[in-house]
């Protein structure tokens, strides 16, 4: 094993994975990933820009999700911290403890990143009938 620098900047020692990839070679993964997320996100970055920091692609970051657990829950933990970050900054803008902020993009933001929570997309439910009538003199339209 040989001593690598991780972008934090602390020693580590290289891990050779057990995770072999569909064409045969180990995994980029890294145990340490699933702390560096969390620290990456819960400064508001998203989860893509983390693969910039793992120096892998998007599409890598979701296969890591699918093949290792403790990356999956961190990424549920990070998005959490992410969310806690804009809101804050958001509640400082409302309060005007914060001049530096522009709070039309924290809210862009929150409703770009954070669909589930800030959408303003309802889905309404109709049951019952519904009964079309359609005149004679409307049918020859």
């Amino acid at each position: 094993m040989t001593a690598t620098f991780n972008p934090v900047g602390e020693m580590a020692e290289e891990v050779k994975s057990d995770a072999i990839s569909k064409a045969g070679y180990p995994s980029q993964y890294k145990p340490e990933y699933p702390k560096l997320l969390i620290q990456h996100m819960e400064s508001g970055l998203s989860f893509t820009t983390f693969g910039a920091i793992a120096e892998v692609s998007r599409k890598t970051l979701y296969e890591w999700v699918d093949k290792f657990p403790d990356f999956k829950q961190a990424k549920s933990i990070a998005f959490a911290k992410s969310q806690k970050f804009y809101e804050e900054l958001l509640m400082a803008k409302a309060l005007d403890s914060d001049k530096r902020h522009d709070m039309s993009a924290i809210i862009f933001a929150l409703k770009t990143r954070f669909r589930e929570d800030y959408s303003e997309k309802q889905d309404v439910e109709h049951s019952g009938e519904v009964k079309i009538t359609i005149s004679e003199n409307e049918s020859r339209l």
